[in-house]
């Protein structure tokens, strides 16, 4: 697949450029039906060359733009091709800070009334963990807005708790504050059992907050990827990211300087230790 492919108004949104293509993104809002087999087209892309590259140099763009697009039209027939590109080992690369900003809530916008594919995508341990996380977290999201029911959410919840593996996995964190939020009392033996074994995260949640919160000592405090929902406007999403090359990889190289090799500033990842020292994550706490 080349640029050449694409109708002249996709083209912009191939390579990553310095600015954000909003004629593009317009053009593919006002061309939907045309733009939605291309774009499915350029997320397949990327399944088949995770590693594509322009001929300067340029990183590969289109997948993102394709993946915001399609949520935004809540094209269902594009959620296997998400899902498959979600899956890869070069997942983390690929999407980078969107996995804990976005993924969620695209999930959400393709799966239509379908549970089973995301639900797969939190149970297999395979899947990069935070892509499993947006995974959970999308169910969220269609509890909340109406197409899971409360008590089905519920007893998936429960039900995790025999699923999951036995070993420390960030999943364990995000289960367990699900279940104390959504007050599923009946999970809190299960809950305590984890957080003896070591399974849980501290960073994200203690034991006494959990039952606190059970205890209705607590507000519910929902994510902002429950609380904003579906992707409804995907110039409103991207405008404002940083189009270059480094604001979108994970983290900066070391890049040499004349004769010196001086070490690039480190961005700190939502999901690393916040730099105050609280020994909460980064999202969690001066975000």
């Amino acid at each position: 697949m080349t640029p050449k492919d694409l109708p002249t108004y996709l083209r912009p949104l191939f390579w990553l450029r310095n600015n954000f293509p909003r004629p593009a993104v317009e053009a593919a809002i006002a061309s939907r039906e045309e733009s939605i087999p291309h774009l499915i087209a350029g997320i397949r892309f990327v399944c088949e060359e995770p590693d594509a590259e322009g001929p300067d140099g340029e990183a590969y763009m289109m997948h993102l733009f394709a993946m915001y697009l399609l949520a935004q039209f809540r094209e269902e027939s594009a959620c296997p091709e998400i899902i498959k590109m979600v899956r890869l080992p070069e997942v983390e690369s690929l999407l980078a800070d969107s996995i804990t900003e976005g993924l969620s809530r695209v999930l959400a916008s393709v799966s239509g009334m379908k549970t089973g594919p995301i639900k797969e995508l939190v149970e297999d341990t395979s899947v990069y963990e935070f892509v499993r996380s947006a995974a959970f977290e999308a169910l969220e999201i269609m509890r909340h807005d109406g197409r899971l029911a409360p008590q089905d959410h519920d007893e998936y919840l429960i039900s995790l708790f025999s699923i999951l593996p036995r070993e420390r996995d960030y999943l364990w964190s995000a289960l367990s504050y699900a279940c104390a939020q959504y007050q599923v009392v009946e999970s809190l033996p299960e809950i305590r059992k984890a957080f003896a074994e070591g399974l849980t995260d501290l960073m994200y949640e203690r034991l006494e907050n959990i039952e606190a919160m059970m205890d209705g000592a607590l507000s519910s405090r929902l994510e902002a990827a429950v609380t904003r929902g579906v992707i409804t406007d995907v110039i409103d999403e991207m405008s404002g990211w940083a189009y270059n090359r480094q604001a979108l990889a994970p983290a900066l190289d070391d890049r040499a300087y004349g004769d010196a090799e001086v070490e690039a500033p480190k961005i700190v990842g939502r999901n690393d230790p916040c730099p105050c020292g609280s020994g909460k994550k980064y999202k969690k706490c001066c975000i």
